[in-house]
């Protein structure tokens, strides 16, 4: 699903250690090729939602002006336990 990055409000994040990619090298290949993978999104209740992947993604998309974002929307949290 392709998604307004301006109409989802993201309210968490999720925080987790992975292989650093510099912000820099990341935004060349996004400038390059657009962004291929989209982030991953978990609905919370009242409609917000919660960044399960995709920070530096997010900071790219709004450092080259992009204004949309492909999004993956999971179900709530209550659906996925």
């Amino acid at each position: 699903m392709i998604s307004d990055a301006t109409s989802i409000a993201i309210t968490d994040i999720v925080h987790r250690r992975r292989r650093e990619v510099p912000v820099a090298l990341m935004l060349r290949s996004v400038m390059d090729r657009g962004i291929v993978v989209p982030i991953t999104v978990r609905v919370n209740y009242g409609g917000t939602y919660k960044l399960i992947d995709g920070l530096k993604r997010i900071v790219c998309q709004e450092a080259l002006g992009f204004k949309t974002i492909p999004a993956l929307i999971i179900g709530t949290e209550r659906e996925n336990g």
